[in-house]
């Protein structure tokens, strides 16, 4: 099966078990309920999808649960059998999610050569916004636009491309690149509402 952003296929024979993945990516990316779920579906599929396994360890970490470091383990091992963009995003993902200010100019070189992973450039100018420094709204802006031509069409790409630009002071432009993301994916409409900047 392809991978909906990268157009790169998956390592596995499970077809179920990467629709299960590629749903909690949505959820990720939409900051809705059921990612870990979705992963947890994914891996009851396919014990060893290293995706699922590495943005399950990521969702783990972040809640300080105590099975963060067994799904890191798991996610190395998988990545051995799996496909070099995969093992690629989860070195790029775990760096990040390690030493996101050491590993930062690494991250920035992977996402050129990955313009497709937006999980990985999502958890990048999530950092940035808080620790970027005087100019990280332009930052964060040109990384989501460094991309544009990859996903130009992705509702989740428009949403955060919004949120940049508005916060980056134009509002009008962040509001219409919102608007385009609530036209292809309505369902995320009250979490792109809550997290919008007012005028």
């Amino acid at each position: 099966m392809i991978d909906a952003r990268t157009g790169r296929p998956l390592t596995t024979d499970r077809p179920e078990a990467a629709e299960r993945y590629q749903l909690a990516v949505d959820r990720i990316l939409g900051s809705e309920a059921g990612a870990a779920e979705a992963l947890d579906q994914a891996l009851a599929l396919d014990s060893n999808l290293a995706l699922a396994l590495a943005a399950r360890h990521m969702l783990a970490k972040d809640a300080n649960a105590a099975d963060a470091d067994f799904f890191k383990e798991r996610a190395l091992l998988a990545a051995r059998a799996a496909l070099p963009w995969e093992r690629a995003h989860i070195s790029a993902l775990f760096a990040l999610l390690e030493d996101p200010y050491t590993n930062l100019a690494a991250t920035e070189a992977y996402i050129a050569a990955n313009p497709g992973d937006l999980l990985v450039i999502s958890q990048l100018c999530g950092y940035l916004i808080f620790y970027g420094g005087a100019r990280k709204l332009e930052r964060v802006l040109n990384i989501m636009e460094s991309v544009d031509p990859h996903l130009r069409d992705d509702w989740a790409w428009l949403a955060r491309l919004g949120f940049a630009a508005s916060e980056a002071g134009d509002q009008n432009r962040g509001r219409a690149l919102v608007e385009r993301a609530l036209q292809q994916r309505p369902q995320g409409k009250r979490e792109f509402i809550s997290t919008y900047p007012r005028a």
